[in-house]
């Protein structure tokens, strides 16, 4: 599920543009975490699974993810706080219908 997320996701703008990995390129860990998602690595993408028991939340856990992803892979602070980081959740979640209080 969660590679079909990423790549559901990574098909569609504004991930379209971004150049992401594929998602065999990226590790997908499904574990008990505090948090809905966590980008550990530039390669490892871990989904909490107690957290994201409907499609849509994992969706939007998902694109939480994607964004601190394409910001590593320009070199750029990806940190919450980050203005980009911000620029891009609003994106995100102005295209998807997501609620930026949940990214």
């Amino acid at each position: 599920m969660c590679r079909a997320a990423y790549e559901l996701l990574r098909a569609s703008p504004p991930f379209s543009h971004w150049r992401l990995p594929r998602a065999e390129e990226i590790e997908f860990l499904v574990k008990r975490i505090p948090e809905y998602g966590l980008f550990e690595t530039p390669d490892r993408i871990i989904i909490s699974g107690t957290k994201n028991g409907r499609l849509s939340t994992l969706l939007e856990t998902m694109a939480h993810e994607m964004a601190h992803l394409k910001l590593v892979h320009v070199d750029q602070d990806y940190t919450h706080r980050h203005p980009k980081f911000r620029k891009l959740i609003a994106d995100i979640c102005d295209r998807h219908g997501f609620d930026p209080k949940c990214l």
